[in-house]
C-alpha cells in the first residue's frame, strides 16, 4: 500500500441550541453579557425550519461585583448551547475563553430583539455569522 486517502465530511446538524442575553422579559437583547437580567435558551430545527423550544432563565450572577461574566458562562454551559450570542464582543474576555474551551461558538449580533434573532436564524438556516 503506497498511500491512504481519508475523505472527511462534516456532520450536518439539523438541530442547534442557542443562548442570548436579555435585558427584560419582553425579549430586548441586553448590551451587557454578564449584567443581563435574563437569558433566552432556544432549540431550533433547521430541517423543519422552526423554533422547537424557548425558555427564559434568570441570571443568578448579575449582581456579583467581580467575575460575573465567567460565572454566567459557566452557568450557561450547563444548558449545553451550540452558539451564544451577545451584542458585545466576548473575544479576549473570560466568557469568550470559557465558551471556546467548551467548543461553544460565540457570535456578536446587532439585532435588538429576540424575535429578530430567531427570524434571522431561520432565514439564514442557522448560520450565525450574518446576524
Amino acid at each position: 500500500m503506497d498511500r491512504v486517502q481519508i475523505h472527511y465530511e462534516p456532520i450536518v446538524e439539523s438541530r442547534r441550541r442557542y443562548a442570548a442575553p436579555l435585558a427584560d422579559m419582553r425579549g430586548t437583547l441586553s448590551k451587557h453579557f454578564g449584567e443581563s437580567a435574563y437569558f433566552a435558551l432556544m432549540e431550533m430545527d433547521f430541517e423543519e425550519m422552526k423554533l422547537l423550544r424557548q425558555e427564559i432563565v434568570a441570571n443568578p450572577h448579575k449582581d456579583l461585583s467581580k467575575g460575573k461574566g465567567l460565572k454566567v458562562a459557566q452557568f450557561l454551559l450547563g444548558f449545553k448551547p451550540d452558539v451564544v450570542f451577545s451584542r458585545e464582543s466576548l473575544e479576549g474576555k473570560g466568557p469568550g475563553y470559557a465558551f471556546a474551551e467548551a467548543g461553544v461558538e460565540t457570535a456578536q449580533t446587532d439585532v435588538e430583539t429576540l424575535e429578530e434573532l430567531v427570524a434571522g436564524l431561520l432565514e439564514a438556516g442557522g448560520n450565525s455569522t450574518n446576524l
